[in-house]
């Protein structure tokens, strides 16, 4: 069997497995559940604490490779964007039957074979979709809601956008600690967990 044909099995797997299908529904069914349990749990229990950052970047990765999918699919300009991106692809035959029977599209493709387990490569990604820095447009992007539902000034949605970003960068970095490395001397405190759940809800 081919690789490819795996990537194929892996991605229809990933699609059974969601509940709503949209990023964003995706994204804050599983953020509220965090949070609540984070909330709920027991801060002197030191090694529940270590796991909330691994389920919150899971939920970051998630989403992202969700949104990069259905921006692909919606079109233009993103679909001639994302030609940079697809070039990790190895497209051979499998592929080509599988686009053609719609058992899968380009947009899955595409986010299922990117890295995005760095909130560099999240940028890295969004940029090429976007054809501008993705951290660069979250500084400035307003919060629409606010403003034209509840009737509140135009502001931005990030405050302190490079603490938020430092934020969800350590996040990132806790979780490849307690993934990848026993870490048994390595503390994690819950004041700095509750922290980095806060940025990475912003």
């Amino acid at each position: 069997m081919s690789k490819t044909r795996n990537i194929i099995d892996e991605i229809a797997q990933v699609r059974q497995r969601r509940m709503f299908g949209l990023s964003v529904a995706e994204l804050h069914f599983r953020l509220s559940a965090i949070k609540r349990a984070f909330k709920e749990h027991d801060p002197k229990s030191e090694e529940l604490t270590r796991y909330f950052p691994v389920a919150l970047v899971a939920c970051i990765e998630s989403y992202f490779r969700l949104a990069i999918k259905e921006l692909i699919d919606a079109g233009e300009p993103f679909l001639t964007n994302a030609e940079k991106l697809a070039s990790v692809l190895k497209i051979d035959f499998v592929v080509v039957r599988a686009i053609h029977g719609k058992a899968v599209t380009v947009g899955e493709l595409v986010s299922h074979s990117v890295p995005i387990s760095r909130l560099d490569h999240i940028e890295a990604s969004m940029s090429s979709l976007f054809g501008s820095s993705f951290l660069a447009q979250m500084r400035t992007i307003p919060d629409r809601w606010a403003h034209e539902v509840c009737g509140a000034p135009s502001a931005p949605i990030l405050s302190a956008p490079d603490e938020v970003f430092a934020g969800v960068k350590r996040t990132f970095e806790m979780r490849h600690i307690i993934c990848h490395e026993i870490a048994s001397a390595h503390e994690l405190h819950y004041e700095e967990v509750a922290s980095c759940l806060e940025y990475c809800l912003r």
